[in-house]
Order: C-alpha cells, then sequence, then structure tokens
C-alpha cells in the first residue's frame, strides 16, 4: 500500500507496485519478438496519431468519451497487500557456497598435514629426553584435534566461514611468531656458549 502512495506522488521515480503473477514484463527484444515490429521505439508520427486518437482531445473540458466528470476522480487503489519474504538460495548460490566450504577444507587439511610433518621434522633433531617426547606428540595431535574439530562444526553450519578464516590466518601469524622467538632464542643461546665468562 505505501508503495501504492509512493507511485501517486511520485509517479516518474517509483513504479506502480504489481501485484506478483499479474504482469508478465518484457524486454524490448522479446516485445519485438511478440509483435513482429523491427523497432521498439515509436516513430513521431506514430506519437501523433496516438495523440489525435485520445479520447479526451476535445474543446471542452467535459466533452468526449471518458472525459470530465464521467471519469472516477480517485486515484486507481487496490487494497491487496503482499508481504516481502526472504527467499532460500537458489542452486548456483549453493554450488558457490559448498565450493567455498570446499575450499577452506582443503586448505585447512593441507595446513594440518603440513604442521604435523614440521613438528615430526623438529621431534627427530631434538635430544631425546622424556619430558620432550611425551609432550610433543601430545602439542601435535592437540592441533589435529583442534582443525578436525572446527572443519567439523563449520560443514555442520555452526560457525561463519568469514569467523573461520580469520581464527585461521591468526592461528597462522601466531605460530610463525612462536617459532621466530623461539629461533631466535636458541640463536643467542649458542653466541653465549662461545663467550667466555668475565672472571
Amino acid at each position: 500500500l505505501f508503495a501504492q502512495w509512493m507511485h501517486h506522488a511520485y509517479p516518474h521515480e517509483c513504479p506502480y507496485p504489481h501485484e506478483a503473477g499479474k504482469t508478465n514484463p518484457q524486454t524490448p527484444y522479446e516485445w519485438m519478438k511478440v509483435t513482429g515490429n523491427s523497432q521498439s521505439e515509436a516513430s513521431k508520427q506514430e506519437m501523433l496519431q496516438q495523440v489525435e486518437s485520445d479520447t479526451c482531445a476535445s474543446e471542452g473540458p467535459h466533452e468526449g468519451h471518458g472525459c470530465g466528470e464521467e471519469e472516477d476522480p480517485e486515484l486507481p487503489w487496490s487494497e491487496a497487500e503482499e508481504l516481502l519474504l526472504i527467499q532460500k538460495p537458489g542452486m548456483d548460490d549453493e554450488g558457490s557456497f559448498s565450493l567455498t566450504k570446499v575450499g577452506l577444507a582443503i586448505a585447512m587439511a593441507i595446513f594440518l598435514v603440513g604442521f604435523m610433518a614440521v613438528e615430526y621434522r623438529r621431534s627427530l633433531h631434538r635430544p631425546s629426553g622424556k619430558d620432550r617426547q611425551q609432550q610433543q606428540p601430545v602439542n601435535v595431535w592437540l592441533v589435529a584435534a583442534l582443525v578436525l574439530t572446527v572443519l567439523s562444526a563449520y560443514f555442520l553450519g555452526l560457525l561463519n566461514g568469514i569467523a573461520v578464516a580469520c581464527a585461521f590466518g591468526l592461528g597462522l601469524v601466531a605460530i610463525s611468531l612462536r617459532h621466530g622467538s623461539a629461533r631466535e632464542l636458541a640463536g643467542k643461546g649458542r653466541q653465549g656458549v662461545g663467550m667466555k665468562l668475565p672472571k
């Protein structure tokens, strides 16, 4: 109803709100195909013929068929009201969304395999110690379990894809900073071994 009021107040800016299924909009090409016309625009001669054939084109204000008081002075108004509904995404949207999910899952799986391989290589190069050998597999499997839990929650629709991607990126930054600081400390430790203590 509000859209009808807006159309009557601003007829050039706001189109008339037709009821759903009552009209069959066509593009100019479709209209030319149906009617057999070669162009969609009227010529000046056709426009003048339309103006001259107007039933209200008379000298007096009430002469002619459908003019003056015979015409309904009220604006056309329809009491039918339609509510706008949110439509479910189509097949194309679902397909692209599933491709996003698959891409994210592949990226996280590659990261998980790479992370486990790097940690396994590190555990081979570290000096043997009961504490380190016992703690290292727990950390790797903890990360693996966390990634699998996040992936499962994402595929079940419990997590937002943007939130998962942001958390994934921040996790990569945190891991790289942690490994960078560990390398720096290891380098300082090696320098300290070669230095002689003052007497």
